[in-house]
């Protein structure tokens, strides 16, 4: 875990550092807000263009799950703070990021459950690549599920 955060940090560290350092981009830590038309507001400065492209990243979608305001539960954020790895982990979604932490918790030796809802593991890709992917993943993984809609 030591090292997994350490490679995060880096990683995080050097992304950010390339693209400070980068011709023609200025980067914003602040939170920014629009304030009219083509304008944005980042902290002091005002910003305008005729296209704006927000690249903010991901967050994590909490599903509506009954019961689970009752339970602690880990997102993909906060799963990243744990200092010691679980005996098992239950991962809600099979798409990208989902199959990545079943993959790495697998790896260090957590019994790792993937349920999704959709028939197959990151349902974007080709029907051939998610295959292959579920089949590999299985000699490592205890189960995939699919979630059924009521």
């Amino acid at each position: 875990m030591e090292r997994m955060h350490r490679l995060v940090s880096e990683d995080s560290g050097s992304q950010a550092a390339s693209v400070k350092g980068t011709p023609g981009l200025t980067w914003f830590a602040e939170q920014g807000e629009f304030i009219s038309d083509y304008t944005m507001q980042i902290g002091k400065h005002v910003i305008q263009a005729t296209r704006i492209f927000i690249v903010s990243g991901a967050r994590p979608r909490i599903p509506n799950f009954k019961g689970l305001e009752k339970v602690d539960y880990l997102t993909s954020d906060s799963v990243l703070e744990l200092e010691n790895p679980p005996k098992s982990i239950i991962i809600v979604g099979g798409g990208y990021i989902g199959t990545e932490f079943a993959h790495f918790f697998s790896g260090i030796g957590v019994n790792s459950t993937i349920i999704q809802r959709p028939q197959r593991l990151i349902p974007d890709e080709e029907p051939e690549v998610s295959d292959l992917l579920k089949t590999e993943l299985e000699q490592r993984i205890q189960h995939t599920h699919r979630l059924r809609s009521h």
